[in-house]
């Protein structure tokens, strides 16, 4: 039996590391709790561990780059510099220069809220109608609704683009914004994180999207073959995490 692991043990070794005469470059951009942030001067969260996990059980080698934000990644991308990128959302632009995985995971948008009477509110037209100053971020995609209102002339002056979610949660905690358009777990982490008390999650639903990997098409790195491998992988922790859930 010793024997049995012990080759076992050297066959998987094999195979995590014979390929290394390449590694994916994969960006990731830091302190975007809980899916990718620095501890221990060791990458963590929800997408890095997934993609960690799937990497290794295809056998290619693979070091996280960080960035400073998700265009850049894209521009890097593009141009091969890097080779994959992690919960990204599709889209026919980006589908040009990337080459998408199958989804793992899907991005739930809601509504953060600084007033506990928009609870009484069930759709945007409602709460709209209380003036309110809505923060977001441009390079974020939270859905056709939310498109349609901000080029309505009666709606646009009610929002307001604000670079990163740190920034807009605070403003919102301060008062400085009304509601603010966040990643559901993302705005959850960094309430309790930060102890924002004064901020609500309404539950309205502003927008559910599959998000995927996806590899540079000047320079994937990792095979057709590596691949389908990678996406049945994918595929698999898909269903162990819906059961989990269920």
């Amino acid at each position: 039996m010793i024997k049995l692991v012990v080759c076992y043990c050297l066959l998987f070794s094999y195979s995590l590391f014979a390929q290394c005469n390449t590694t994916v470059k994969i960006a990731v951009i830091n302190n975007s709790p809980p899916y990718s942030y620095l501890q221990d001067n060791r990458y963590e969260g929800i997408d890095v561990d997934i993609a960690r996990k799937v990497l290794q059980a295809v056998g290619v080698c693979f070091e996280f780059v960080e960035m400073p934000n998700v265009e850049r990644a894209k521009r890097y991308l593009a141009m091969g510099r890097i080779n994959m990128m992690m919960g990204i959302q599709y889209t026919d632009a980006q589908n040009r220069s990337a080459i998408y995985s199958l989804s793992y995971r899907d991005n739930v948008q809601r509504l953060f809220i600084n007033k506990a009477e928009f609870l009484k509110k069930h759709t945007l037209i409602e709460l709209l109608k209380l003036e309110p100053l809505i923060l977001f971020d441009t390079g974020q995609y939270a859905g056709p609704e939310i498109d349609y209102l901000r080029s309505e002339p009666s709606f646009r002056d009610n929002f307001q683009s604000v670079a990163t979610m740190s920034q807009r949660l605070v403003m919102l905690s301060r008062e400085h914004g009304d509601i603010s358009i966040e990643n559901e777990l993302a705005g959850q982490y960094f309430i309790c994180e930060q102890k924002l008390s004064t901020i609500l999650m309404h539950p309205y639903l502003v927008q559910r999207d599959p998000v995927f990997f996806i590899f540079s098409r000047k320079n994937p790195i990792l095979t057709e073959d590596q691949r389908q491998q990678l996406d049945l992988l994918l595929l698999a922790e898909t269903e162990k995490i819906t059961t989990e859930i269920e």
